[in-house]
């Protein structure tokens, strides 16, 4: 019975350990990326366009073969999306090594100031791992007269 409880105990401290290890390893999210959507502008009844980017750390590259996908939600009334779902994979994403654009286009109905909610999911690497990530901000689409 000892020889048991002695192994459970050491599969526990050694379970401890590389949990602490591999947490310690783990960069945080802010420091492999950020993300960023420019405010845009659009006459009534004219083509806007905002951009939504994410841009990648020092010593990650943007991961092209990964199925990464945009979704824009929260149009109020005044706006239409001319799209809500962009795809690595159909060709709505310019990249780069370091950074990933997502044109978002709308149509101004009538006069206001706006804000869509804009979600991510993608991937990066480094020379060890590739990491799948998500992100979530929102972007001001304005309208007037």
């Amino acid at each position: 019975m000892n020889k048991f409880r002695a192994l459970m105990i050491s599969i526990a401290a050694a379970t401890v350990a590389f949990a602490s290890v591999s947490h310690a390893e783990k960069p945080a999210e802010a420091d492999n990326f950020t993300v960023e959507a420019k405010p845009a502008s659009a006459a009534v009844g004219a083509d806007g366009k905002a951009v939504f980017t994410i841009k990648v750390a020092e010593g990650y590259k943007w991961n092209k073969d990964y199925p990464a996908k945009v979704t824009v939600a929260g149009a109020p009334d005044n706006i239409t999306l001319k799209k809500t779902t962009f795809s690595q994979m159909k060709g709505d994403f310019e990249t780069t090594k370091e950074i990933a654009n997502v044109a978002i286009p709308f149509v101004g109905k009538t006069a206001g100031k706006n804000t869509v909610k804009v979600a991510a999911k993608f991937s990066i690497c480094n020379d060890k791992v590739c990491l799948i990530k998500k992100a979530e901000t929102e972007v001001a689409l304005n309208v007037t007269e």
